[in-house]
């Protein structure tokens, strides 16, 4: 029996407290209690949230007092948690900072079977303290009965997001459950995966785990020299994928039960059945998470293994396509690709990544090389709803790493203010984000961003210049000619037409810098316009 979100309703700390949403999510096991204490989702939290590692099914405690007042700032909130794998929210001091819970708020803790509960409203007096001590005594009585783990773990793991269901992470959250450190290696003894308990005590940890006197498989533990007080396990596991594995405990201060050492290496086997890969695709995988996830020590092990100069790469190619989302297509989208670019780079680290192909190599000599290899390659792969992000210049795997979360987060944007486009760069994709964030400020800013083009309206054929306007500047690059094309029109009429645009706004349409919140005033009517 493990401890469920209803089962701490039952705690005298939270009796009084309410479900207000997210009730499908009462029968989720909760492992740990952590406190969000700043809750605004900045570029700060952005790091926050994609560095933690929430894999271990957590209850969070929160007033969203830094986020009180803006309801899509608690609804971001709200989405993370759950997507890193947290299983509900105790909110606090409500009808004090946030006057109520937001109805919206409600409906997505409904919508992610995210518990969300309230506290009894207008009170001070409740303190943090009382619920965490109380939440983690019913945890820790828990284990002392010896809950079944392999269940709990799989089913934790198996309700996060695709991305995050890896044997790596089924590994820390069985680590965080024994309270132990736990290696997983090959048959040439190479570290696969490891979780260090406690976390931060990953770094050398290892460096002499096959230079001591090893146990017997399966057999009587020995004791770690380099830890003190410290017992070295080790099992075999079976794997469909790859044979000669093999799981080790590092446990200090009391040993590990048989019954404990049993679910533990029975839960590694499955996880590794389930979603581990051949041997070299898993390396490469986790290679590329470790460097999307800018985990340092971790890349360098993994490059190590099939000696890929990690150093050498400072450009990433970033591929959405909706066949990357089907296994059978993605994967033979992913080899095209490869065979594709192997020619052209010495290092090409190619993998499937959140539903998006992350292409990572060092960069062509030149940029119109570059572009004409993504041209070729688009022509190569590319249907309709096919794009190629270039990033380039990244000097290292933090640059890597908040380009790809850009391009994530704004991709979309882009592609309805460049709706002719499927190879965008960098530039495109933080100009998409500079227009998200005017809107995000507000109706009043947004307006008076378009407000610049009123002017056209006074002519009689507003939509009509507006129309060519963004054409002309957003798509035609500033060509007459590429205007004329995409609109179907004479030059002539493109050319009278921006005369009249000119004379209407006071300069010349097209002559930077003056040009330049017209531009933006197009592209913001073009985010709007597709909402």
């Amino acid at each position: 029996m493990s401890v469920t979100v209803e089962d701490l309703l039952k705690l005298p700390s939270l009796r009084e407290a309410k479900v207000v949403g997210g009730r499908g999510g009462l029968n989720r096991i909760v492992s740990s209690i952590s406190v969000l204490e700043y809750a605004d989702p900045d570029s700060l939290q952005d790091d926050l949230f994609d560095n933690n590692e929430f894999y271990g099914s957590e209850i969070v405690i929160s007033g969203l007092i830094s986020v009180k007042d803006d309801v899509g700032k608690q609804l971001r909130n709200l989405r993370r948690l759950s997507e890193c794998g947290e299983v509900g929210l105790i909110l606090y001091y409500v009808g004090i900072f946030i006057p109520e819970v937001d109805e919206s708020l409600i409906k997505l803790a409904d919508e992610l079977n995210f518990a969300l509960i309230v506290m009894p409203k207008k009170r001070m007096d409740l303190r943090y303290s009382e619920v965490i001590c109380e939440v983690m005594e019913a945890i820790f009585e828990d284990h002392r009965k010896g809950a079944f783990i392999v269940g709990e773990v799989l089913d934790s793991v198996a309700r996060l997001p695709e991305h995050k269901r890896t044997v790596d992470t089924a590994m820390k959250m069985l680590s965080d459950r024994i309270h132990a450190s736990v290696v997983l290696t090959d048959k040439t003894h190479r570290i696969v995966n490891e979780a260090a308990w406690p976390r931060g005590a990953g770094n050398g940890l290892y460096d002499g785990l096959f230079q001591v006197k090893m146990p017997e498989a399966g057999g009587e533990p020995v004791r770690y020299p380099l830890i003190p007080d410290c017992l070295l396990y080790r099992y075999p596991v079976a794997s469909r994928h790859t044979s000669g594995m093999e799981l080790y405990f590092l446990k200090e201060k009391e040993p590990l039960s048989q019954e404990l050492l049993k679910q533990s290496v029975e839960l590694v086997s499955l996880a590794v059945n389930i979603w581990g890969r051949q041997e070299e695709e898993e390396v490469i995988t986790e290679l590329v998470r470790a460097i999307m996830q800018d985990e340092p020590l971790k890349m360098r092990r993994l490059a190590g293994l099939f000696h890929i100069d990690v150093v050498s790469i400072h450009s990433m190619w970033i591929i959405r396509d909706r066949r990357l989302e089907q296994k059978s297509g993605g994967l033979a989208m992913l080899e095209n690709v490869r065979e594709f670019l192997i020619p052209y780079s010495k290092t090409v680290v190619a993998d499937i990544y959140e539903n998006d192909m992350v292409v990572l190599m060092e960069s062509p000599p030149s940029l119109a090389e570059e572009e004409t290899l993504a041209k070729q390659l688009l022509e190569r792969i590319g249907e309709a709803d096919t794009a190629l992000t270039l990033c380039n210049h990244l000097k290292d795997t933090a640059a890597v790493r908040n380009a790809y979360l850009m391009n994530q987060k704004y991709l979309r944007d882009a592609r309805k203010i460049y709706p002719g486009k499927s190879l965008f760069g960098m530039q495109e994709i933080r100009f998409a984000m500079e227009c998200r964030m005017i809107i995000e400020k507000g109706e009043a800013e947004t307006a008076g961003r378009i407000s610049v083009l009123d002017a056209l309206y006074e002519a009689g054929d507003g939509m009509e210049l507006r129309k060519t306007l963004g054409v002309f500047l957003i798509d035609g690059d500033g060509s007459v000619t590429q205007t004329a094309k995409l609109l179907f029109l004479h030059k002539n009429t493109v050319k009278y037409r921006l005369q009249k645009i000119s004379d209407c706004l006071g300069y010349r349409v097209g002559r930077m810098p003056e040009s330049f919140p017209a531009y933006y005033a197009a592209a913001l009517e073009r985010l709007l316009d597709s909402v």
